[in-house]
């Protein structure tokens, strides 16, 4: 178990589902997932923003943690971190939108109908951007696991970017060593 813990992916992973929890249940209580979805619709992305951030970091922790670090190590890294944090956080907004606030969906769906109505859209663009919204906003199986697919993907790059910029090879090492003497 220590030895886990000791893992850099999991560290982050741990911290960064334990920031999105209480992130969630902040939102909750100021009402930006009941009341308030026009603060709420912004709120939301932060937790995306600080687990794409995290991804690079834990690379770089990989990094300074060996010295050297290539790209398929980097990549391994934030691989790693990208699968278990978004099957954990996928997890998690069910356990939200299902058990917690399970008006979450109901009340989110009336403030995007007002606010389309509001902006003058038409009845097709309403009708289209409610089935779009009834399908990804939670309640089904394929809202949560096209959200997996979304935070994998987006995961996915952000490793492949962060290691190709951090990865830091023998090389380079010897390359800048020569630089500097």
């Amino acid at each position: 178990m220590k030895l886990l813990l000791s893992s850099i992916p999991v560290r982050t992973v741990i911290a960064l589902i334990v920031f999105t929890i209480l992130w969630t249940l902040l939102e909750h209580f100021l009402g930006f997932n009941t009341t308030r979805h026009e603060i709420g619709r912004y709120t939301r992305l932060f937790t995306a923003i600080v687990f794409y951030a995290a991804i690079g970091v834990a690379i770089l922790q990989k990094r300074r943690q060996r010295g050297l670090m290539g790209f398929a190590e980097g990549f391994r890294t934030g691989l790693a971190v990208t699968l278990l944090y978004s099957l954990l956080a996928t997890l998690w907004f069910q356990v939200y939108a299902e058990l917690i606030n399970p008006e979450y969906k109901p009340s989110l769906l009336a403030y995007e109908r007002s606010r389309l109505e509001a902006s003058g859209a038409s009845a097709e663009e309403i009708t289209s951007k409610m089935k779009e919204l009834e399908m990804t906003s939670g309640g089904s199986i394929t809202s949560y696991v096209m959200l997996f697919i979304f935070m994998v993907t987006a995961g996915l790059v952000v490793s492949l970017v962060a290691s190709i910029v951090l990865r830091k090879t023998a090389a380079a090492r010897s390359s800048m060593l020569t630089v500097v003497h």
